[in-house]
């Protein structure tokens, strides 16, 4: 092949791997894109958003309303009718003037023909148009209570992001220590493979020499079949947690693989722990227990006001065009309205936000003593993983050793192939209970940090 082959070869090659190249995360990359891309997160963002819009809704209640308006009409009659009796003006206008017709030469009789009745009319087509300004004064509070409940609605709906975006980091945390775990599973099978692969070797041998029988291979072929059963169910399982995860971080495929991860930076709890108090005061749902009651609470000034008096005042600007002439009037007005008739409904109506206010304070009491045991529950489990690690770890230690000794004592021909195999086993359970022991820790410290608000 000359040198233009290999070049060619080269770069398909390299073409080849970089179509096939697989994006690699770490922690902090699959944190990242959980909280660009997780769905419910984006959900609990777009409510914020929208209490934030409701919030600056409500504000302008405080300032003047102004609206206008006006109609223009044209009727087939007139609005205003009015008939004028005359006859008594034309009857005394007929004697006074009868004498002068007389010497005129003109008949006095002529008069009794002018009608002595008349019909007046008036507003068949007009313009009238306003613009007027009300100013509230007092409205029972409700304005201001309306103003503050939509401030309570966009702080109860950051928490609610804020709790969103905590339980997307946990969740994004525990698929990625599961898949850390496995991960580490398929590397001890992969280690136990190799010993039995070596013991078979051992055993074939022997067989050969004829020290031993082929039953002994038999066992060490099942061994390889069960460690081939266990891999298949390791990656089965990496598949489903990758699936997890994707879902997390709203990945279209789990076409990924994660870095190589550290298990050996392992700090004791005490640096991860604070007072419970503090804790219980720092999570985001004993803040939401203060805020239902706080919405409780501004629910029942809201009910007070609805029978308090209502005080506005206002001006208003009039335009009118009734009788072919233009008029321009100014009006200043004050109103005072008291709802009489609600007194009586509302003294129950207000009795219940009185009940449902009372509620919402036993209700955070209640469930700030939960979060307190959630908080020591999750303390307790974190110092119980990091104590297994320390057992799990003197485990492996002994498992290693005894699988050594075991070695040697079958090569001696001290020891039968079931206790070498059985070494082999316990080697291998010693090293995955070790492996769940440091992510269980990882994923402890997630929970704790999260029972604690941070």
């Amino acid at each position: 092949m000359n040198k233009l082959h290999i070049k060619i070869a080269t770069f398909i090659l390299g073409l080849h791997s970089a179509l096939l190249a697989t994006d690699i995360y770490t922690l902090d990359d699959c944190l990242r894109i959980a909280r660009e891309n997780n769905a419910t997160l984006k959900s609990a963002k777009v409510n914020h958003q929208m209490a934030e819009e409701t919030e600056g809704s409500a504000f302008p209640a405080y300032f003047p309303k102004v609206f206008a308006g006006g109609f223009a009409f044209m009727a087939n009659d007139y609005l205003v009718k009015q008939k004028i009796d005359m006859s008594s003006e034309i009857e005394g206008m007929g004697q006074q003037f009868a004498p002068t017709m007389m010497q005129m030469g003109l008949d006095p009789t002529m008069l009794a023909g002018i009608p002595t009745t008349y019909s007046m009319g008036m507003l068949d087509k007009g313009i009238v148009g306003h613009l007027t300004l009300i100013q509230p004064i007092f409205a029972g509070g409700q304005i201001h209570n309306g103003n503050q409940l939509a401030k309570i609605g966009t702080k109860a709906a950051k928490l609610q992001e804020h709790l969103a975006e905590t339980e997307v980091r946990k969740n994004t945390e525990t698929y990625y220590w599961l898949i850390v775990s496995l991960k580490e599973k398929m590397k001890t099978i992969a280690e136990a493979e190799k010993q039995v692969d070596a013991i078979r070797a051992d055993v074939q041998v022997a067989v050969e020499a004829g020290v031993a029988v082929k039953n002994d291979l038999l066992r060490v072929d099942l061994e390889k079949k069960k460690l081939e059963s266990n891999r298949l169910k390791v990656e089965n399982g990496i598949s489903v947690a990758k699936l997890m995860l994707a879902r997390q971080m709203n990945l279209g495929d789990s076409d990924f693989d994660l870095a190589e991860a550290s298990l050996d930076n392992i700090h004791p709890p005490e640096e991860y722990r604070i007072s419970t108090d503090e804790a219980v005061e720092r999570r985001a749902e004993s803040k939401l227990l203060a805020v239902n009651r706080e919405v409780a609470e501004k629910e029942r000034s809201m009910e007070r006001g609805k029978v308090l008096p209502t005080v506005a005042v206002g001006a208003s600007l009039l335009y009118q065009n009734l009788l072919d002439d233009d008029a321009v009037n100014g009006i200043l007005f004050a109103s005072v309205t008291v709802p009489i008739s609600d007194w009586w409904s509302n003294s129950y109506s207000t009795a219940k936000y009185d009940l449902k206010a009372q509620k919402a304070a036993i209700d955070e009491a209640e469930n700030k003593n939960l979060i307190k045991v959630d908080i020591d529950a999750k303390w307790n489990t974190l110092e119980e993983s990091f104590r297994q690690i320390e057992i799990s770890k003197d485990a492996v230690t002994q498992a290693e050793e005894n699988l050594r000794m075991q070695r040697e004592f079958y090569n001696a021909g001290t020891a039968t192939l079931s206790n070498l195999l059985e070494a082999e086993t316990l080697r291998q359970q010693a090293s995955d209970t070790y492996t769940e022991a440091v992510t269980g820790y990882y994923t402890a410290i997630c929970a704790y940090l999260t029972a604690t608000g941070r």
